[in-house]
């Protein structure tokens, strides 16, 4: 293959195709270290987790009813989910399944969601307005942590 000629497609999408699930490591990392370095309220780690979990799960269940033929998860509620915070379980999904990785309008958006919660999340740890909107959104995530611990009872 002379200097001009292009790499074949496969290996020039391997890096793309793994971009995502970098990202993600990265972002949790990231949130840890935010959390660790007071920054972030610890109780804000449990929203990403539990939207991921959340995505890789409509991800499962959208890729078994496409192949069963049954009906399908909308993408706006997978995008809606992404945007909420859990879209390193949608890249999971993704790759895992092997699933909306050829709908290019999907992955249009699907990045979009990725650069807006990241920016919102720049956004609350760089302004003194934004830590304080992260605080009381770690408030009300713990008050609801508290409720659900309470249902379960002893």
């Amino acid at each position: 293959m002379t200097i001009h000629q292009r790499a074949p497609r496969r290996a020039r999408n391997v890096f793309l195709q793994r971009l995502p699930l970098w990202l993600a490591a990265l972002f949790a990392l990231a949130l840890a270290l935010a959390a660790v370095l007071a920054y972030l309220p610890p109780a804000l780690l449990f929203w990403p987790a539990f939207t991921s979990v959340v995505c890789l799960v409509l991800y499962a269940r959208d890729k078994y009813a496409a192949v069963k033929d049954r009906w399908r998860t909308p993408e706006l509620t997978l995008h809606l989910w992404s945007l909420l915070g859990g879209w390193p379980g949608a890249a999971l999904g993704q790759r895992l399944f092997n699933h909306k990785t050829s709908k290019r309008s999907f992955r249009v958006v699907f990045w979009c969601t990725v650069i807006a919660n990241s920016a919102l999340i720049a956004w609350g740890l760089g302004s003194a307005d934004g830590r304080d909107a992260l605080r009381e959104v770690a408030v009300q995530i713990e008050h609801w942590l508290a409720r659900l611990d309470a249902l379960a009872g002893p």
